[in-house]
């Protein structure tokens, strides 16, 4: 998933990575603590990312928390 000039990935560790496009860098690394995410894909809708994770929780992630 990716909006503007990030990039969004969530292993199945838990942790939700933000990456600048460009050069691959890791800038911003978020962890709730609740479990990991995968496969299923999260959707981004106005400034939340909306994404279920493997211990059955729907989370509403706000994009700033993410490092947007």
């Amino acid at each position: 998933m990716h909006t503007g000039k990030l990039v969004r990935s969530h292993p199945t560790r838990g942790k939700i990575f933000t990456l600048d496009r460009s050069r691959g860098a890791v800038t911003h690394v978020y962890d709730a603590r609740q479990g990991g995410y995968g496969p299923q894909n999260g959707v981004a809708i106005g400034g939340t990312l909306f994404i279920g994770t493997n211990t059955g929780y729907l989370q509403a992630i706000a994009l700033r928390d993410l490092g947007a």
